[in-house]
């Protein structure tokens, strides 16, 4: 296997090892390698045979097995055969976007990260570590991305026995009160992870990143029982979801089962998600919800103009560009009132604009 396999370069480093990209010599397949110290192999086997499990799960990185290998410095080292993701991580694409993610977005792959959160705790099994660098990007079929997630090394099974060197499973800035207190790792914890991920994909800044440190972390969270801020300028929906995630008490706090019924996490249709994208580079990006309604002026009178060439008479070229617009423009308005992201008052206005339009021609703008 060895032969077959090459590393290319180094794409990052954990505590348990280095992750390379490589590629198959058979077929020129590229993968992501995870390689291990062999003395501390025992977590990345652990992590293959959680990963197999999971094998029927599209929102978990895949796993295509491992094998044993002497690198070039004469260590022996466990190399675990992982998908590989063009796009990065979730923080990469953060940076990417200049930070942080629109509301849209957000939602888009929260939905997908709550779906792969039902599936790891259905197997009995908890990720323990769910952030940022831990969500993967990948190109969808349509045009879009796709995440998954990624990094089970702290991954834990109900009712496994704390092993002693794995005490302290997670990243503090996202780990749950009774984790950082009573260190339960349960489900539960996932589900605040998954709110802390939320916010900094929409602010831009990790939890609790003015604390130094893991003590002032516990003081915030345990002592003082303080949860992350939610962002002012989120949605109501969105404010809601993350109450449902930062609810203190484990027993209360909504699975990710009740959240995938969420208003927050609804199914967004690919073409919204995409003219939030493109809007946002032609807009102030803290001002989403001008930017939808300034599509949404720009639509109509593609509408206004395609019924101009109609009745002046187009060119067959053309004419097909703005008709595919406006089939767009209807296809995406629907949802985005639906969803309260353009209001129902500007849309009867735009109605009412083209009706006038239709009754008196080119002289409605004159």
């Amino acid at each position: 296997m060895a032969d077959v396999i090459v590393k290319q370069r180094l794409l990052g480093q954990g505590t348990y090892g280095k992750v390379y990209m490589a590629v198959c010599r058979d077929g020129g397949l590229l993968l992501a390698v995870k390689s291990s110290a062999f003395t501390r192999s025992s977590f990345v086997l652990r992590e293959k045979d959680i990963l197999l499990s999971l094998s029927d799960c599209p929102d978990v990185v895949q796993c295509f097995g491992g094998y044993a290998s002497v690198e070039v410095d004469g260590y022996l080292v466990y190399n675990l055969l992982l998908e590989y993701a063009p796009g990065g991580s979730l923080k990469t694409l953060m940076k990417m976007r200049g930070g942080k993610l629109s509301e849209p977005e957000v939602r888009h792959y929260a939905r997908m990260i709550v779906r792969g959160l039902c599936h790891i705790h259905e197997r009995g099994l908890t990720h323990c570590d769910l952030k940022p660098d831990n969500v993967l990007v990948f190109p969808g079929k349509d045009g879009g991305n796709v995440v998954k997630i990624a990094d089970f090394g702290m991954a834990r099974r109900d009712g496994e026995q704390e092993v002693l060197e794995v005490r302290f499973r997670g990243t503090p800035a996202y780990m749950s009160p009774e984790s950082l207190a009573f260190e339960e790792y349960e489900a539960p914890m996932d589900v605040w992870s998954l709110g802390c991920t939320v916010v900094e994909l929409v602010t831009g800044q990790r939890p609790w990143n003015r604390c130094k440190g893991v003590n002032e972390i516990v003081e915030h969270v345990v002592v003082k029982s303080e949860v992350p801020n939610i962002p002012k300028y989120l949605s109501e929906s969105g404010k809601d979801f993350l109450v449902r995630c930062f609810e203190r008490d484990p027993r209360r706090r909504w699975t990710a089962e009740k959240l995938m019924n969420h208003s927050f996490v609804a199914p967004i249709p690919t073409q919204m998600v995409m003219i939030d994208l493109l809007s946002s580079r032609c807009c102030h990006r803290d001002r989403p919800q001008a930017c939808l309604l300034w599509w949404s002026v720009l639509l109509v009178n593609r509408f206004q103009l395609l019924v101009w060439f109609l009745l002046h008479g187009i060119p067959f070229l053309p004419g097909c560009i703005l008709f595919l617009q406006c089939f767009q423009i209807f296809h995406f308005l629907p949802d985005a009132v639906r969803l309260r992201l353009i209001p129902r008052s500007l849309l009867i206005v735009h109605c009412f604009r083209i009706f006038l339009f239709l009754l008196y021609g080119s002289d409605f703008d004159q």
